[in-house]
């Protein structure tokens, strides 16, 4: 009983892929035609997806920014609706933020080195003299040069002198 059932939906299977294949026949299609419109169907939604994808990033870069100028705007307006004093104050809080944390930076630093060995900080201070010195060495011969230069031009103006 089990292959009858078996075999009538084969069958049934075999009918329905023959009814499809006469179909197609009648309309003149083979299956490389149908495939084929059905890879170009699927590459234009994707090209289309593709192009959809780089406008939502557009827009979605133009929304940032727009944000961030609203942002820069309110902070302008906020500004302007200062009192002077109230500006002042607020540049002098800055100003102070900014000293504190070049203060921080230099405490930093001065713990570091006292944490130093000695040998270290000795060779920290000679690698600091040795490029004074040929920081020195090098303006002196970019002035020179300078100088020459002038020299050299001014002879060249006035030949006669």
């Amino acid at each position: 009983m089990k292959t009858i059932i078996e075999h009538g939906i084969q069958s049934g299977m075999l009918s329905e892929n023959k009814e499809a294949q006469g179909r197609i026949s009648e309309t003149g299609w083979t299956i490389d035609n149908v495939v084929s419109n059905a890879y170009n169907i699927h590459k234009s939604v994707e090209t289309d997806l593709s192009a959809i994808m780089i406008q939502v990033k557009h827009l979605e870069r133009r929304q940032v920014a727009l944000k961030k100028r609203t942002k820069s705007l309110g902070l302008m307006l906020s500004k302007m609706k200062m009192s002077p004093n109230q500006q002042h104050i607020q540049k002098e809080h800055k100003a102070s933020k900014t000293i504190e944390a070049s203060n921080a930076v230099t405490t930093r630093t001065l713990n570091k080195r006292k944490a130093m060995p000695l040998s270290q900080e000795e060779e920290r201070q000679e690698n600091y003299a040795k490029r004074t010195r040929r920081d020195k060495e090098v303006a002196s011969v970019v002035v020179t040069s300078k100088s020459q230069s002038q020299v050299s031009l001014e002879e060249k103006v006035n030949p006669l002198c």
